[in-house]
């Protein structure tokens, strides 16, 4: 294959049953290649090892291996390259990973240079953030995703206390039970270039949504997800009083709103750039009626309550409709 693609940049064989053999087959000889996705095959530990040892690889920017059973093992195979040095995109999703694991890989030099890490739905537990926080070496990281990886509060006191993270861009730690205390350490990091940050499905009350709106960082934030929390009409009232000018993007879904906290948020005095806003709840639609006045309505390009009802059945969705005939409601 390589033979006859030796300038090819980008590869992308997502899905296609691809074992070790194949990733020799793949990698002899691309010496251009800087973008290879081998997600959702079968390379595990043997095919880790072919791309460790393929010099073929030393300009690859972009790697993304999620779903091959790489287990610890395999990570560890992949930690002793010495080719995957300008590697600046690392994806290794779903693969079995325990902490032991990402300690190897975080211990490495060559992380260095890496800007995005995906390490989504792998056990990896507190023992990893720790790890992460260890790793005074990899200072340019843009994106950290680690949804689903078993850790708590601890594990997010470990992040909030490493200053070589403070380039992050990007947080994603949803379907983590950090809880309230979790937050608390979360906004008190130095993280002055965040401007996305999910925590979804993580355990969290009204409490730690009055730390996040006390917190410096929340003014930098574009996108906030709070779905599927522990929230009532307290936490969007703390909210709507934070610095919310940078806004675009708000998600509250499946959480026990009602007008009472519809109200707050539509009260919001520094809500002017908001353009998404996400309110799935239960019969959510006919508790939008505040959303009328807000002063930000102009700005809201989309809503998604996931109305079963109709605007004929929800007298709120039809004044909004009546008011904001661009608005996109979902």
């Amino acid at each position: 294959m390589a033979s006859g693609l030796p300038n090819l940049t980008l590869l992308d064989l997502y899905d296609n049953q691809i074992g070790p053999e194949g990733v020799r087959a793949i990698v002899e000889g691309l010496q251009h290649l800087r973008t290879l996705d081998l997600s959702h095959n079968a390379i595990g530990i043997d095919g880790a090892n072919e791309i460790r040892l393929a010099e073929s690889l030393a300009g690859l920017r972009e790697l993304r291996l999620a779903y091959n059973d790489l287990k610890d093992d395999g990570v560890e195979e992949l930690s002793l390259s010495e080719h995957l040095t300008q590697l600046a995109i690392l994806d290794l999703r779903d693969n079995g990973i325990e902490w032991w694991g990402a300690e190897s890989l975080l211990e490495e030099p060559w992380l260095a240079r890496l800007e995005h890490l995906l390490l989504d739905n792998n056990p990896l537990g507190d023992d990893a953030a720790e790890a992460l926080a260890k790793a005074t070496h990899v200072t340019r990281l843009k994106k950290l995703s680690l949804r689903h990886t078993g850790f708590g509060p601890e594990g997010a006191m470990h992040l909030a206390t490493a200053p070589h993270l403070a380039g992050l861009r990007e947080l994603l730690l949803d379907w983590n039970a950090i809880g309230d205390d979790g937050v608390a350490a979360l906004v008190s990091a130095p993280w002055p270039r965040l401007q996305k940050l999910v925590l979804a499905s993580a355990g969290i009350g009204d409490e730690g949504v009055r730390h996040l709106a006390g917190a410096p960082l929340l003014a930098g934030l574009a996108g906030l997800d709070l779905s599927g929390n522990k929230l009532g009409d307290a936490a969007l009232c703390a909210l709507a009083a934070g610095r919310l000018d940078c806004l675009r993007e708000l998600w509250c879904n499946y959480n026990k709103l009602s007008a009472a906290g519809v109200a707050a948020l539509a009260a919001a005095p520094r809500l002017r750039r908001l353009a998404r806003l996400h309110l799935t709840c239960p019969e959510i639609e006919f508790e939008l009626g505040p959303l009328v006045h807000a002063p930000w309505l102009g700005s809201l390009q989309q809503l998604r309550c996931g109305a079963w009802s109709t605007p004929e059945e929800a007298p709120a969705l039809r004044e909004l409709q009546a008011v904001a005939p661009d608005l996109q409601i979902l």
